[in-house]
């Protein structure tokens, strides 16, 4: 299918309201936009989370999981990219920052190894249909870790980045308005992600649209023709904002405005 272009969008603070949910405008706009246009999510959330959000748009789209560590060119097709964490360094971080941890959790594509159990961090890594295993005594496998995410208070967040960035190839990235922080990869990002998912469907950057709220999407908001920053995004990225947040349904307005649907 020959598309005009693209629309890549953030999910977590950009297509979810402010309850975590989409809404009925939102599905309606992206789904009269999906014949011309290529759908694409792209989120720090894992895949078994974006193809529930796929399945409630009834959309067959390109999901960006993990804030870029893997991409599917649809929510059935295996990986066409996938890079995990290494196993080792991240025993080191735990190991040197244990103390004053309140929450931690790795997990790969079955398995959730957690501090204990969290309720929040469960909201975007649900423990449903995984493998939970709960305690302080941390075994991680060698390969398939996709994701790393920490809690400690505020006046450690300094020292759980210095701790984070002393491993080579990792990347600290504290979640906004959160006490909450995660590692990535230094040589992952969803610029980089959604680069390849347009190469594959011969879509030009320029022909792009790209919404985000975040520091973890200036790469994808970077790459585009069209950046689009959500309007009550916390950060001082220099993108236009559009004229209603997330919790105003802000993307859909937008493209209802941009396509006039």
């Amino acid at each position: 299918m020959k598309f005009k272009g693209a629309i890549a969008v953030d999910v977590d603070g950009t297509l979810l309201n402010e309850k975590g949910r989409l809404t009925s405008r939102t599905k309606a706009v992206l789904r009269a936009l999906s014949s011309d246009y290529l759908i694409i999510l792209a989120s720090g959330r894992p895949s078994r989370g974006m193809r529930k959000l796929a399945a409630e748009l009834g959309l067959h789209i390109p999901l960006i999981c993990y804030n870029g560590a893997a991409v599917y060119l649809s929510p059935t097709s295996e990986p066409s990219l996938y890079l995990d964490l290494d196993a080792d360094k991240l025993k080191a971080v735990y190991l040197e920052a244990a103390s004053f941890l309140t929450s931690c959790a790795f997990e790969s594509e079955t398995v959730i190894y957690a501090l204990r159990s969290d309720a929040y961090l469960s909201r975007y890594f649900p423990y449903e249909g995984m493998e939970v295993k709960v305690g302080e005594e941390v075994i991680l496998p060698k390969r398939g870790l996709m994701a790393s995410l920490f809690r400690c208070p505020h006046r450690y967040d300094e020292k759980l980045k210095s701790i984070v960035e002393g491993q080579k190839g990792f990347r600290f990235r504290h979640w906004t308005a959160s006490t909450y922080s995660e590692i990535t990869r230094i040589d992952v990002s969803k610029g980089q992600a959604l680069a390849l998912v347009l190469n594959h469907f011969g879509i030009k950057a320029s022909d792009c649209h790209a919404f985000g709220d975040s520091t973890n999407d200036e790469s994808m908001l970077a790459l585009v023709g069209h950046p689009h920053l959500m309007a009550d995004s916390l950060t001082t990225l220099p993108y236009p904002r559009t004229e209603k947040g997330h919790a105003e349904d802000g993307v859909a307005w937008e493209l209802s405005r941009i396509f006039r649907l």
